[in-house]
This record gives C-alpha cells, sequence and structure tokens, in this order.
C-alpha cells in the first residue's frame, strides 16, 4: 500500500465525522508504514437437544388439526426451537389448573379474592377527600360520612371469579405430548496478532474481511495442517481444544473449522513534536484509530451523530 492510498483512506475516514479537521491528514508526514498480520481461528459446534413435554392447551370440544410435519435446522445458524406435536398422544381432561373450584372453568380473583374471602375494595372519597363532610361541614352525600366508597373491581367486577388461564373458562383441557427440539451454534474463537496487530482490539476484527486460510466440515473437526507452518498448526490446535463443553442431552450434528488472516497495515504520521498513529484494517480497508486524532472541534454532538449513525 503506497502513501497515496494511505492518505485517500484517510482524508475518506475523517472527512464521514462533523468535527474533525482534514489538515493533518492531508499535510502531515508519513513518518512510518508496518505491515502485520491478525490470525483469527473459529471452531462453530451446531448442536440439538431434544426433549418432550406435556402441555394443556383449551379443549374447543372440535378435533383440532395435528401437525405431525418438524421444522428442518439449517446447519450453524444461531439457535432456534421447534415444536411438534406427537400423533395420538392428545386426550381430553378436565382443567387441572382450576380444580380449586371444583374444574368449573374458574379461578380466584387475584386482586379482591386473593384468600378466597372476598372483600369490596374501597377508595378514599373524592368528593370530602375521605373527612366525611363536604366544604359546609355538611355530611358527604357521595360517601354517607363514610370517607371512602366502593370501587368497583377491575378485574373481576365484583363477582370474585375469573376465567380460568388454562381452560378459557372451558373447565376442559387438551392434555397432548410435545416433542421439543432445540438447535444452538456454539462458537470457539481465538485471535493472535503479530507485531504492530496486538494494539488493535478484538472487536474491530469482527466485520474486518480477510484472506482465508484454511476451512472444513466435519462431524467432529480434527486440528489443521499446514506443510510450512508450526505456528498455525499450533494455533488450530489450541481452537479445537476449545471446543465448547456440551449437556449430557446435547448431540453435536456439525462442525465447521476457519482459519483467516487479516492483513493490517500501522501508520504513523509526524508533524515536528507531534504524531499521531492509526490502522488500516482487512481487505475492506477499514480505518481504525488507537490514538486520538489531533484536530477535533467538538461542540458535544459527536455523540448525538454517533447514535444516529450519521
Amino acid at each position: 500500500m503506497d502513501e497515496v492510498e494511505i492518505r485517500e483512506l484517510l482524508i475518506e475516514h475523517v472527512g464521514h465525522r462533523c468535527c474533525w479537521g482534514s489538515r493533518p491528514a492531508r499535510t502531515w508526514h508519513i513518518h512510518a508504514v508496518e505491515d502485520c498480520n491478525v490470525y483469527v481461528g473459529t471452531l462453530e459446534t451446531f448442536i440439538v437437544e431434544r426433549e418432550t413435554v406435556t402441555e394443556n392447551v383449551p379443549d374447543r370440544l372440535l378435533p383440532n388439526a395435528v401437525d405431525t410435519k418438524s421444522e428442518a435446522p439449517v446447519l450453524f445458524t444461531p439457535r432456534g426451537e421447534s415444536r411438534t406435536v406427537i400423533p395420538e398422544s392428545e386426550e381430553c381432561v378436565r382443567c387441572p389448573a382450576c380444580a380449586s373450584c371444583g374444574a368449573l372453568g374458574k379461578k380466584f380473583c387475584p386482586t379482591c379474592n386473593a384468600d378466597k374471602l372476598f372483600r369490596e375494595l374501597k377508595v378514599k372519597c373524592p368528593v370530602c377527600n375521605g373527612s366525611g363532610v363536604d366544604g359546609s361541614d355538611y355530611v358527604c352525600k357521595k360517601c354517607k360520612f363514610l370517607g371512602s366508597i366502593v370501587q368497583t373491581c377491575p378485574t373481576c367486577e365484583n363477582l370474585g371469579l375469573i376465567d380460568c388461564d388454562t381452560c378459557l373458562g372451558l373447565c376442559y383441557v387438551r392434555r397432548r405430548n410435545v416433542a421439543v427440539v432445540r438447535w444452538e451454534t456454539l462458537v470457539a474463537r481465538k485471535v493472535i496478532a503479530t507485531r504492530g496487530g496486538a494494539f488493535v482490539p478484538d472487536n474491530v476484527f469482527e466485520k474486518a474481511k480477510g484472506l482465508q486460510l484454511f476451512s472444513t466440515q466435519s462431524r467432529k473437526c480434527s486440528p489443521a495442517t499446514f506443510a510450512d507452518s508450526n505456528f498455525l498448526n499450533q494455533f488450530s490446535s489450541e481452537i479445537i481444544a476449545a471446543r465448547a463443553p456440551l449437556s449430557a442431552t446435547a448431540k453435536t450434528i456439525r462442525e465447521r473449522h476457519n482459519i483467516s488472516v487479516i492483513p493490517i497495515t500501522k501508520v504513523i504520521m509526524t508533524n515536528v513534536h507531534r504524531s499521531f498513529s492509526f490502522y488500516i484494517v482487512g481487505t475492506g480497508k477499514q480505518v481504525y484509530f488507537k490514538d486520538s486524532y489531533p484536530s477535533r472541534f467538538c461542540w458535544g454532538l459527536c455523540s448525538c451523530f454517533d447514535w444516529l449513525n450519521l
């Protein structure tokens, strides 16, 4: 990468910052350019867990169409779940959730009848403000000198019972067995930087584009073998050794092992006794600043523009 291209990339990067001046990017001397590499290795483990659960759903007294098709997961998706009703596992039973009221499709109101002792809801009288008398010292006509009035329960309208959440007031539920399949991709990731690239945070490399050196898929991946690089062989072995542990019910379906290299160019610019450095990351040539840019004129709006992605 020559100095002309380096300066053009810096000027373009500075031009997207509202409070940054372009003079250092245009006029300061390029003192040093250093090329270095960052190696990124990943091991993705696609796992599946299966279990059977029993659920109760409202019974509509009509036969429900049973969907016996299960969703086939796409390999290496972050996570997902499918639920499939097991054929011939359904039965109609009395609702167990509202058994306290005789399975009548009701349950005690949590607002006014939580302890099964119905109580009227009383609030301070809005006319006399709870004093029982009006402004002329006469008995308040609204509350009859009680200072409070009875309020209709907003949940049950003073009935003391509400429809059961499980059977929706139908008294019966459809009990069935459901096969639940959950899948997830576990990722082990390792980053090694050479020389000046070690000062760039790892999160910068998550979106950076690089060159792929190795890629393989199998039921269980083994370390890569490079005939001319013991460093990459050791790097691959460390990634495989960092494989995420699995639970007793999880099963590995597929693994994918990738190693890529991201080129980095470190640039130091100077002007008399002042200097700053920045990095050009990846094949997409993303500019990253480790030091503060020397020409900033901030009026407190930078954070606002960053929030708006301007």
